[in-house]
């Protein structure tokens, strides 16, 4: 019926389907082997996620001349949304939001789409109503990017364009650009939404510590997952209402603390808080164990006496079996506390839980990380602190006395053990 759009490897049409349906119909830009290539590679990859922020592959024929594919029509794309100054800044909050998991369900199936920008987002009109929801395009796309500016240039005049999006690594070996690629050019396009929506970043002023993280340019300092990276989100950008839940009100002051670090009274506050909540579990696994380091650490810095009291509380915690993927955020909050923490109490507590952890999940890498912290640590009043804070716990002794090299534990855990 008529072209939507034109870029360097396939256009867009408006076309009609079965009963008159309107649809999306994609065809390559050339009958050049690589673009086909391209994008048979794209279809392909793209059919096999069935997701609801992922735009569906409604039908296609690669062997016809020129080969073609069928998705739903958009009602428009995420950039346009952006630039509507009635777009409110929950719309786009709820369509980044829809965005990130569809990122993680692609990552879940093996998935990498390494050209994530608003461009690829495209929003469709919701069954029941509201702003809509957004899904994810174009995964086949960022799999033609090499080294060669060309590669690079958008057929929409985007001011940013697919550089600003993609992780540095992407330009050195494009092929070895791993989850935390995708987890860059997320935080970019939450940077993209704070610098065209000013309304957004007062909205959510949090979110900027989110973008510090993504955007890292060393990939090892970024999240790990996108699903740390939804944590994060929505830790940071939950509600701040008067009347809530402790651990909404705990999630409101870490949003605080985190929007304005320079600010020492929202760090009173959400030490203040944590202490009073010290006992509530849900609060400790879904607050505390989430909290941003940046926010752990001054803590650990400024709040001393009250960290001993919620990580010692945490710790306790630990004895309930978690999910192995709570657990494994433990042993990195706990490991982390060791790595900054000079107070003694903090660090045999500390020390006290990655026992736990490995005498309960009894799994290589928890135990790694234990008994690399003993071995390594110099202090013998902290030692002796873990020696009797272990006395209570028959895991935490029966792991002690199994450990593989008596001969390697310090003397006055050796004692503990036998």
């Amino acid at each position: 019926m008529r072209q939507l759009g034109e870029g360097g490897f396939g256009s867009v049409w408006e076309a009609l389907g079965p009963g008159d349906q309107p649809v999306a119909l994609k065809i390559p830009s050339s009958t050049e082997g690589r673009v086909l290539d391209r994008f048979r590679r794209e279809v392909k990859v793209q059919s096999t996620l069935q997701h609801p922020n992922i735009v569906e592959v409604l039908d296609f024929d690669l062997s016809s001349t020129p080969p073609w594919v069928a998705l739903p029509l958009a009602r428009t794309s995420f950039d346009k949304s952006i630039e509507d100054a009635q777009t409110a800044p929950a719309a786009i909050l709820q369509w980044m939001g829809d965005t990130v998991r569809g990122m993680i369900y692609a990552h879940g199936n093996h998935v990498l789409h390494r050209d994530l920008k608003p461009t690829n987002i495209l929003i469709f009109e919701a069954p029941l109503g509201g702003p809509g929801e957004a899904r994810i395009a174009d995964f086949g796309l960022s799999r033609r990017f090499t080294r060669d500016p060309e590669t690079f240039q958008t057929a929409t005049g985007e001011a940013f364009g697919s550089r600003w999006f993609s992780a540095p690594e992407q330009w050195n070996g494009f092929r070895e650009a791993d989850e935390t690629a995708d987890v860059f050019s997320l935080g970019r396009m939450f940077e993209y939404c704070f610098i065209r929506r000013t309304d957004f970043a007062s909205a959510y002023p949090a979110l900027s510590h989110c973008i510090r993280v993504a955007t890292s340019s060393d990939p090892s300092a970024r999240y790990h997952s996108v699903q740390q990276l939804q944590s994060e989100i929505g830790l940071l950008a939950g509600s701040s209402s008067s009347l809530m839940r402790p651990l909404d009100r705990a999630r409101a002051a870490v949003q605080a603390a985190a929007a304005d670090i320079a600010d020492p009274q929202p760090l009173d506050a959400l030490a203040n808080m944590l202490v009073a909540n010290e006992d509530d579990f849900s609060l400790l696994q879904g607050i505390f164990s989430r909290i941003p380091y940046e926010i752990l650490d001054r803590l650990l810095e400024g709040h001393v006496g009250q960290l001993r009291t919620v990580l010692s509380a945490y710790v306790d915690s630990l004895e309930t079996p978690l999910p192995v993927d709570a657990a494994l955020r433990a042993c990195n909050l706990l490991d982390h506390c060791l790595d900054v923490s000079d107070d003694l109490v903090i660090r045999a507590t500390a020390l006290l839980g990655l026992v736990r952890l490995a005498a309960t999940y009894e799994m290589q890498p928890f135990s790694s990380v234990a008994l690399h912290r003993i071995y390594s640590e110099s202090s013998t009043a902290v030692l002796s602190r873990l020696a009797a804070e272990s006395r209570r716990s028959e895991d935490a002794q029966r792991w002690l006395i199994e450990v593989p090299d008596q001969r390697l534990l310090p003397a006055v855990l050796m004692r503990e053990a036998h």
